[in-house]
């Protein structure tokens, strides 16, 4: 039987059968029932909130670690993040306390119960000058009904740097790549992508239409086509994704 691809399991996931099982082994899993206490990742304490498991897991060993790890030892005070598909807010969370105080992290998240929680786990760590937290769909254009693009938003905010971004959106990671061009193109930001479809075209738009140098899975190895990782990760230098304990 040929495997599913990712999106299709994280579908299958959410059916309330199999949703129901899920949460009786692991806890609750909606955001009508939140844990929320601290949480230690590497050399950050921060409070966080989250569905039960997923803040058991955040507890535990983290959440997305190696990337987080990445973005803990590339970015500092002053540099500029974007999280697009931030979920409760675990990367922004790691991302904004790395560009603290001056710096600048811009989360969206389109799904509102999730949007919620990610503004709560900003105000929970007094980040409010830090991380913005928006309630929109990103895509490949703007447009009235709540849809913006990263390019129009970096230009309304008139930013003169983005040294880091995050694409996770269970889909059209693409069309936010696509929507992220100019950004891209004039910054240059370490990005980070979920390759859950279109993985051919996300790798030709970063390496062909943007020109990004280096294109490396999660483990820091090569991204060979046809074989894609779960995460690409792209950049115009060297990729050391560092050991757990190596930031501490």
């Amino acid at each position: 039987m040929a495997a599913l691809p990712l999106s299709a399991w994280r579908r299958l996931l959410r059916l309330p059968p199999v949703r129901a099982l899920r949460d009786a082994l692991v806890g609750p899993s909606d955001t009508g029932h939140l844990a929320e206490g601290p949480v230690k990742f590497e050399r950050l304490q921060f409070q966080f909130a989250a569905p039960y498991h997923t803040w058991i897991k955040a507890r535990q060993r983290g959440i997305e670690n190696r990337i987080c790890r990445l973005f803990l030892s590339q970015c500092q005070d002053g540099f500029v993040g974007i999280d697009v598909g931030a979920n409760c807010g675990f990367i922004s969370m790691v991302i904004a306390l790395a560009v603290a105080p001056t710096g600048k992290v811009l989360s969206f998240e389109a799904d509102s119960s999730y949007f919620d929680v990610l503004r709560r786990n900003v105000r929970l760590n007094g980040l409010d000058g830090v991380c913005e937290p928006f309630h929109a769909f990103v895509g490949q254009t703007s447009s009235g009904d709540g849809r913006v693009s990263v390019d129009d938003v970096v230009r309304r905010r008139g930013l003169t740097r983005v040294d880091a971004m995050k694409v996770d959106v269970d889909g059209p990671d693409l069309e936010v790549l696509r929507g992220a061009k100019e950004t891209l193109q004039r910054f240059r930001p370490l990005v980070v992508v979920e390759m859950s479809e279109k993985q051919d075209a996300i790798y030709r738009f970063l390496k062909d239409e943007v020109g990004y140098t280096t294109l490396v899975d999660q483990s820091g190895e090569g991204v060979v086509p046809g074989q894609w990782p779960l995460n690409l990760i792209a950049s115009d230098g060297a990729i050391v994704i560092p050991k757990r304990g190596e930031l501490s």
